[in-house]
This record gives C-alpha cells, sequence and structure tokens, in this order.
C-alpha cells in the first residue's frame, strides 16, 4: 500500500524503499527469487531518483546479507564491497560501518579469512567512531573467526579459543546470545 501511495505521489525514491523493504520481507519468508526481484525494482526506481547515496547502499547492503543467507557468498561479496564504495565518500559512518560489517560477513562466508579479518577491523574502528559499542563486538567476532580459521599450532590456536570466547562473553552480556553461542561453539 505504501509503494502504491508513493507511486501516485511520484515519489521514486520512497517508492524503492518500499520495494527494497519488500526485498527484505521475501528473503525473511526464504522466497529468493521474490527477494531479488523486487530489490532489481528497487534498484530501478532509485535510479530514477538519482541514486540517493544513503538509500542505495543501505539496500545493497539488506541484498548482500539475502545473498549471504542464501549461499551465494560470491555474489554478497561483490554487493557489500558496493555498498561501501557507494557510501564512502558520502561520510554518513553509521552506514558505511554497517556496509564494512556485511564485506566483512561475506569474505568469511567465502573462506578469506585474512581479508574478513581485516576487513572486520575496519569495521570496528568505523563501528566506534559512531559510538555503537555494542556493534563493535559483532565486528570482532568476525574478526576472531577469521583467527580461528588462520590459526596454526598448538599456541596460536589457543590464543584464537581464548580470544573467542572472550568476544562470546562480551556478546552475551550485551544481549547478543545467539551469536555468542555460535561463536563459542567454534
Amino acid at each position: 500500500e505504501a509503494r502504491a501511495w508513493a507511486a501516485d505521489e511520484h515519489l521514486p525514491s520512497f517508492e524503492a524503499t518500499c520495494a527494497a523493504n519488500l526485498g527484505v520481507l521475501h528473503a525473511r519468508a526464504r522466497r529468493i527469487a521474490d527477494s531479488l526481484e523486487a530489490f532489481a525494482e528497487a534498484q530501478a526506481l532509485y535510479e530514477q531518483a538519482g541514486d540517493p547515496a544513503r538509500a542505495v547502499a543501505i539496500m545493497q547492503i539488506d541484498r548482500a546479507e539475502t545473498l549471504l543467507h542464501h549461499g551465494l557468498v560470491g555474489d554478497a561479496v561483490e554487493e557489500a564491497r558496493h555498498a561501501v564504495q557507494l557510501i564512502e565518500p558520502t561520510g554518513n559512518r553509521v552506514v558505511l560501518a554497517d556496509a564494512q560489517l556485511m564485506y566483512a560477513r561475506a569474505l568469511l562466508a567465502t573462506g578469506r579469512s585474512r581479508l574478513a579479518g581485516r576487513a572486520a577491523e575496519v569495521a570496528a574502528v568505523s563501528m566506534a567512531s559512531t559510538g555503537r559499542q555494542r556493534m563493535i563486538h559483532q565486528a570482532r567476532a568476525i574478526s576472531v573467526e577469521a583467527e580461528l580459521a588462520l590459526a596454526e599450532g598448538v599456541e596460536r590456536g589457543t590464543t584464537a579459543v581464548r580470544d573467542a570466547l572472550a568476544v562470546a562473553d562480551l556478546m552475551r552480556s550485551d544481549g547478543w546470545v545467539q551469536l555468542a553461542s555460535t561463536l563459542q561453539a567454534m
């Protein structure tokens, strides 16, 4: 209904946001084809609206997450990387941090642990600069997952496990119980 209203009122950016939100809803309902179609419609509408960087980057982060959850990890990396490139020049540090975090998550899913760890560290710095302390733990979790994947030998493995458990404790205390449990199980 909101999308139809936006179309009637000739508000392509708002209409695009409605289409992007529909893409997220389809993704959550595990309707990948419908989700990607809605994101494509949103992209076309954003182009009509002059490509507002913040809104397009948010949509790309959502699309990257959808792709990631459906196993299309290479595409998720590219989508997240593009979101970072798009939002970086705008100075919007909040959306940039979210894009960087998604990029790190997608890299980790592709098995590029070293790059994922570096990207997560960049995301953590960005999160800190926006005052989003609780989100730093998500970036740190990606970092320690990458560290675990790269660990060789008993000493490095022990350090990585200790780091993972410490971050899991921080995440749990911040309310990220499921993510903490996943990290602890690694």
